[in-house]
């Protein structure tokens, strides 16, 4: 298994915790509102020598995740990035307007903002960068299926971003 650790950019060091050699953590944007934004997550399983064990982690919850993968989006070309945000909101227990429902009491926090706003230019056609990123990182033979998936990517995203908008009376 692999475990990435994040920071935010900026973040001041100290000398809690052991130091191990040739650990770094990774300097990410939107790491700040991830690390406000945790989950505990319980796995239970054999590690390597066979014996059983169960460990607590604490992770990202989903909104947060989505913040920091929209940054990820924004800093580097990696079309897994667009697929993981596509993935998620394909996949959100409570679909887009769930998950979009759960971030919406941050979404004045700066962060989230940014987060959002790149969303809305990565995501905003279905020609747009991220929906081509999903097809390329799947890559359908099919024309047509590629369209459909360039379609499903941007309608997703799209809905989302628009029940983070709060109803109006």
């Amino acid at each position: 298994m692999l475990v990435g650790f994040a920071q935010w950019p900026h973040a001041r060091a100290t000398n809690r915790g052991k130091a191990l050699p040739d650990f770094r953590a990774i300097e990410a944007d939107g790491a700040r509102f991830a690390l406000g934004h945790k989950q505990a997550l319980t796995f239970q399983g054999h590690i390597t020598d066979g014996r059983q064990n169960t460990i607590t982690l604490q992770i990202a919850s989903l909104p947060a995740f989505i913040v920091m993968k929209a940054y990820a989006l924004d800093g580097r070309d990696k079309t897994k990035d667009a697929y993981d945000l596509y993935f998620c909101l394909k996949n959100a227990p409570e679909g887009p307007k769930g998950l979009a429902r759960a971030l919406r009491s941050d979404s004045a926090n700066p962060e989230v903002r940014r987060a959002l706003e790149i969303l809305a230019s990565k995501f905003g056609s279905p020609d747009a960068y991220g929906p081509g990123s999903v097809v390329l990182f799947l890559n359908p033979e099919d024309p047509d299926e590629r369209r459909f998936l360039a379609r499903d990517v941007y309608a997703l995203m799209k809905l989302f971003l628009e029940a983070l908008t709060p109803p109006t009376a």
